[in-house]
């Protein structure tokens, strides 16, 4: 099994607004490597942050070992050949560090905002799979390059299937509504254990070896744990049982949480956690502790 290790994003990372904001994406890439972190995994949404092919790039040239991607990349938005040779590309120079997180798109605001409407969902796989078999052929065998891991993640069982049919690394996140954000009451309604692992089954149904990564939501280390458990437990209308061992929260102090994790490993079958940027500062000492 793999190590258990943690992508920072899309979530919670520097933004890209004003000059003072380069100082800041520098700072933080550094520290994530520093701290021990695997990788960093960018957004493509039509606001603040940076756009991802650059952010990627500029991760890349500050770090050393820190994994650069996307998480992830909005395929409807892209030319498949234009960019497989935009992914060859940064998997070259950025010295084959590259994870390629790729979507069919979700966010309501991000088509509006591109002037365009989302194509039915069926279409989208379909375009989807022409990116996929691109990006894949732009890296040849006698080449010394190989083609970056490809990350392709859903909630939905369509979505789910079909990241399990084309993806190296399959993100298992709660399923997001078309247009729509993660609502407060999600974890509540569709991320409880027994969902997750009904998810995780389709996904095992179609691909046995596909690695899985999963999405955290709520993350909180302390020692006052059972507070927070207790408290946002409350606001969702769910037990605490039920909140605190859901796959997409992660709460307790150091100890509990490198317990819960290697648990997880074990009975999941999942090692690979994203989660948001903002909690670089609390999950370092339990990066820490998993490497000791």
């Amino acid at each position: 099994m793999p190590p258990i290790r943690f992508c920072l994003g899309p979530a919670g990372l520097p933004v890209t607004r004003s000059r003072s904001d380069r100082t800041k994406f520098i700072d933080f890439c550094r520290r994530m490597e520093d701290n021990g972190f695997y990788s960093i995994g960018f957004g493509d949404h039509l606001d603040d942050r940076p756009s991802p092919g650059a952010a990627i790039a500029a991760a890349a040239a500050v770090t050393t070992t820190l994994r650069v991607g996307a998480l992830v990349w909005c395929n409807e938005f892209r030319n498949h050949a234009l960019f497989a040779q935009e992914v060859r590309t940064l998997q070259v120079l950025c010295d084959s560090r590259v994870e390629c997180g790729l979507g069919v798109g979700w966010m309501a605001r991000d088509f509006a905002t591109a002037g365009t409407a989302p194509r039915p969902f069926a279409e989208r796989l379909d375009r989807l799979r022409t990116t996929v078999d691109a990006i894949r052929a732009a890296f040849v065998p006698d080449r010394d390059v190989a083609c970056p891991p490809l990350v392709i993640g859903g909630g939905g069982p369509k979505m789910l299937q079909a990241a399990a049919e084309l993806a190296d690394i399959v993100a298992i996140n709660i399923p997001l509504l078309a247009g729509a954000g993660v609502a407060a009451n999600t974890i509540a309604e569709i991320g409880e254990e027994h969902a997750v692992r009904n998810r995780i089954q389709l996904v095992r149904l179609t691909n046995p070896s596909a690695e899985l990564q999963m999405n955290i939501h709520e993350v909180y280390v302390g020692d006052d744990w059972q507070s927070f458990v207790k408290h946002r437990a409350g606001e969702l209308a769910m037990s605490e049982d039920s909140f605190a061992r859901s796959p997409h929260v992660l709460v307790g102090s150091v100890p509990v949480i490198v317990d819960t994790l290697r648990e997880r490993a074990e009975t999941l079958d999942v090692s690979y956690w994203s989660m948001t940027g903002a909690a670089l500062e609390m999950m370092t000492p339990v990066v820490a502790a998993l490497k000791a």
